[in-house]
């Protein structure tokens, strides 16, 4: 995991420097059950029978660690904003600690940029490449301004 740690002034103690994800907006965070059923209608809905319960509206469905492919294109998608925004994050960070990223996080991170543009369109959070990179633009935003945020305040 990424990070340094960080003396606190006076409390003696030290501690993790890491994004919090809890207070950032991601493109993801609009995905609801109804724009899901708009982008998989095969998974939504479907005909079956009362007694069944409607077992073929199988979105959440899961099948295995590979499978259903939804599920695991959703999940990479999530982590890959989370993993985009702390490299931004940690950039902000790069002048106290030059070695904070190496260049295997660095890959990781630009892999991370590729799979986000085609999620985005996949989950049509994005109708085009640009509108895709503007979307990463906005994740690398929420990381860089809660690294400035915190500098700001002198932690």
């Amino acid at each position: 995991m990424i990070g340094f740690a960080n003396n606190q002034e006076g409390s003696g103690s030290s501690r993790r420097l890491e994004m919090n994800f809890r207070i950032a907006d991601f493109p993801s965070d609009a995905l609801s059950v109804k724009r899901l059923r708009a982008a998989f209608p095969n998974h939504f809905d479907c005909p079956d029978l009362l007694i069944e319960g409607y077992t073929n509206n199988d979105f959440f469905w899961p099948s295995g660690d590979s499978e259903p492919e939804h599920l695991v294109r959703l999940t990479r998608m999530i982590c890959a904003e989370r993993t985009v925004a702390s490299g931004a994050f940690y950039r902000e960070y790069l002048h106290r600690d030059p070695e904070l990223l190496n260049e295997e996080e660095l890959e990781v991170i630009a892999e991370d940029r590729r799979r986000l543009e085609d999620n985005y369109q996949f989950f049509k959070l994005a109708d085009s490449p640009e509108t895709a990179r503007l979307l990463i633009q906005h994740v690398e935003a929420e990381g860089r301004n809660q690294a400035l945020k915190r500098q700001a305040k002198g932690r």
